[in-house]
């Protein structure tokens, strides 16, 4: 054999490797193989008689933090090299995290918006309703039952959400990419959900989590906004209500209703979010500020480049396997391999 054959061989082997510090392509690879050994485990589930659905409450509360564990919060602990402070970030104040719950708001009516439209428009095209890979669907209500919910389908994976996607996701990225960086999580973050419905907004849930992450430098804020967003839903949610995709059919099982509100939600959402915005940048300019011009402070992590890998750094072949990964992973959710 060629020894430049060999050796680029040994070399393409070796970028699969956990590094010490993991670049954006990396994390996209092994994001996508964990991902998808959870679904194969998900759809051997559905066929076992555990006694219990997996479109339950108590299912989704089983399984839910386990997936949760082994796709986010693992592969963080491997992966974050000790770097602590760059990954978790560091405490600007109580004003950022204030204004990233809410934030949850604007995200609760961009939420319900999308995906009310996204319904009647797929409805529409009388396209079958594929559903989302993970969801449960409860008739009880109480408060011992919200409060459970709100743990399991928030904030535990709220927890691990902030620590891969706003932590080591986003701290992989230089300074100067950080913009498109905003783009690359949003869509990972989206994949991530196995939810073709609500897609759109998982984009833009994802690039909104890790701008806040920028302006708050921390990742506490990040995981405000999760919060933030299903308080609202839990006490206004009544007020928007969204279509329930277990329960129709056709584009006339929706009632116009549902059109006549998303369409001012979503103004309202948009506009709210770019107010937000400009608080969280004014936030973090004024801390900025104030950080330069104190001489005796060593750069927080934040502004520190060293090991950040650049854009192109992070295209090598885990990628392009992450990727087929990605693309295996939605062709089965597409199918219904989880029903």
């Amino acid at each position: 054999m060629d020894p430049k054959i060999a050796e680029q061989g040994r070399k393409t082997l070796r970028s699969f490797m956990i590094p010490a510090i993991p670049d954006w392509g990396y994390l996209y690879f092994a994001l996508a193989v964990t991902s998808a050994i959870c679904y194969i485990f998900r759809c051997v589930f559905v066929h076992v008689d555990c006694g219990w659905s997996m479109t339950s409450l108590g299912g989704y509360a089983l399984y839910m933090p386990l997936i949760t564990l082994a796709t986010l919060i693992i592969p963080t602990a491997v992966m974050s090299s000790g770097n602590s402070e760059r990954i978790v970030g560091n405490f600007t104040g109580i004003g950022p995290i204030l204004t990233g719950l809410f934030s949850g708001a604007a995200l609760m009516l961009l939420s319900s918006a999308m995906h009310n439209l996204v319904v009647m428009l797929w409805t529409s095209l009388r396209i079958d309703m594929i559903f989302p890979a993970y969801f449960y669907r409860t008739e009880l209500d109480s408060v011992p039952i919200t409060l459970f919910e709100v743990l399991t389908d928030s904030i535990i994976p709220g927890i691990g959400i902030v620590l891969f996607f706003c932590g080591l996701l986003w701290s992989s990225f230089k300074l100067t990419d950080r913009t498109i960086g905003y783009f690359i999580i949003g869509l990972l973050f989206a994949l991530y959900q196995l939810n073709i419905v609500d897609f759109a907004f998982m984009f833009v849930l994802g690039a909104w989590l890790a701008f806040v992450r920028t302006k708050s430098r921390n990742i506490w804020a990040p995981l405000a906004c999760l919060i933030g967003m299903r308080i609202t839903e839990i006490f206004f949610g009544s007020s928007l209500e969204t279509v329930d995709i277990t329960t129709i059919q056709t584009y006339s099982d929706i009632e116009m209703t549902y059109f006549y509100s998303s369409l001012p939600a979503l103004f309202m959402g948009i506009v709210l979010l770019f107010f937000f915005m400009r608080i969280l940048s004014d936030f973090y300019n004024s801390y900025s500020i104030g950080l330069h011009s104190n001489l005796t402070l060593a750069p927080e992590a934040d502004d520190d480049d060293s090991g950040r890998h650049s854009i192109l750094e992070g295209i090598r072949p885990p990628l392009i396997v992450g990727m087929i990964v990605w693309v295996i992973v939605w062709g089965f959710v597409i199918e219904g391999a989880h029903i």
